[in-house]
């Protein structure tokens, strides 16, 4: 596997690198509001460990309240989330920008700068690089009709990935240079740095199908990019108000596949709340019953998302009896989410004074994801010094590219 293959697919298939904050929206301690760009949490935070299936879809209503009219053409209204900074915008190629921006954000101004959230969305879809790779190869293109498996030698859905990240993740980020390879690796050597996320830090992981004739459009949340319509499949969450992150997957309902291997489980929003694997995967799943608090919670939000459905949440490495916990998106993690452990994954997410990085996977082929306890010797050598700088559950920090000196001509890292 080539650098430039590696880097897509660490900035890929792993849980999404998202950091969800309790979502009460009100002006920021800097003085303005950017949409839901600064959010503070309350004085009291809520219990998510102890009903995490309820903080979940608490965040996910809060993050998507929408921030402007529908379009024209009968699409999805623009939701919050849609209005904040993309890698792209984070981690500047330093050919089209030469410092990380945030829509609407005076210090960090977006060259583009959108007036609306539709215009916005449409920034990140260019890059060809955004469509899946999944061990090296791109996948075929499949419409929402057609059967996924996950086994070993399955064909994902292609599909555009786009991650989001909030005012308050964005300016950690920027503040502390580690937007660009040199400042990370400079990290790497202060042994007195650890990376600390603000617990109001969002980041939020979205993945796109581009929808087939005859599928229903008003189902999925939509944009349309050059004459085509896009709808959202797959969402993930993580918030850093819990030591270890919280850790949160949504799918929508006619994903196929969407509750194989491991199951879906969601203790607040539908009924049941535990909805078993087929015995054969590729498959669909009963759509459940919505109960009153989740409706409670939709009010207000676009039709479209009673169309979908929390897959499961993850606040620990392993659970009571000391056994991995395991969470992963059919989409995202198509291929592996057997062995998928989000919060694991995450913790190798990490840099040393080279830009070097752990790997994603135990195994390429079949791919095997690591799971449980993190180990201590990823991080550290037997002599106790830094061997790897972990970077907070952030694989997002792999898009850093090399800053150029003055006197070069301003190019990508080296692939």
């Amino acid at each position: 596997m080539n650098r430039s293959t590696q880097k897509r697919v660490l900035a890929i298939v792993c849980c999404g690198a998202v950091i969800a904050a309790w979502p009460t929206f009100r002006e920021s301690a800097r003085g303005k509001t950017l949409g839901a760009g600064a959010m503070n949490p309350p004085a009291s935070p809520p219990a998510q460990m102890a009903n995490p299936a309820r903080f979940a879809w608490q965040t996910f209503a809060a993050i998507s309240r929408p921030t402007g009219p529908s379009p024209a053409s009968g699409l999805s209204q623009p939701v919050a989330w849609e209005e904040w900074s993309t890698d792209a915008d984070t981690f500047p190629d330093f050919q089209t920008s030469q410092q990380p921006c945030f829509p609407g954000n005076s210090q960090y101004p977006c060259a583009q700068a959108s007036t609306n959230a539709a215009a916005a969305r449409r920034r990140p879809l260019h890059p060809t690089t955004q469509q899946l790779i999944l061990r090296g190869r791109k996948t075929p293109t499949k419409n929402l009709s057609a059967k996924a498996t996950a086994a070993a030698g399955d064909q994902c859905v292609q599909n555009v990935e786009i991650v989001y990240r909030n005012l308050d993740d964005f300016l950690y980020i920027a503040q502390n240079n580690l937007w660009y390879l040199q400042g990370q690796e400079a990290k790497f050597n202060d042994p007195s740095f650890t990376i600390n996320f603000p617990t109001t830090a969002i980041e939020l992981k979205s993945n796109w199908v581009q929808l087939a004739p005859g599928v229903d459009q008003s189902r999925f949340h939509t944009f349309v990019q050059d004459g085509a319509t896009y709808g959202l499949v797959a969402l993930h969450l993580m918030s850093r108000e819990l030591p270890n992150w919280f850790w949160a997957t949504f799918e929508q309902v006619d994903n196929v596949g969407r509750c194989d291997y491991i199951g879906c489980h969601d203790s607040f929003g539908y009924t049941p709340a535990d909805i078993a694997p087929n015995s054969s995967p590729g498959g669909t799943y009963p759509p459940g019953t919505i109960t009153p608090g989740l409706q409670a919670l939709l009010q207000g939000l676009g039709p479209e998302w009673q169309y979908y459905r929390l897959k499961g949440t993850q606040v620990d490495f392993t659970d009571a009896a000391g056994k991995p916990t395991l969470l992963g998106n059919s989409v995202t993690e198509c291929g592996f989410v057997p062995s998928s452990s989000c919060i694991t994954c995450h913790s190798r997410a990490t840099v040393n004074g080279t830009g070097g990085r752990l790997s994603i996977f135990k195994t390429n082929t079949p791919p095997v994801s690591y799971n449980g306890q993190p180990e201590q010797r990823w991080f550290t050598n037997p002599n106790g010094s830094r061997k790897f700088l972990p970077m907070a559950f952030t694989w997002a920090f792999f898009q850093a590219n090399a800053k150029p000196s003055a006197a070069n001509t301003p190019k990508p890292r080296p692939k």
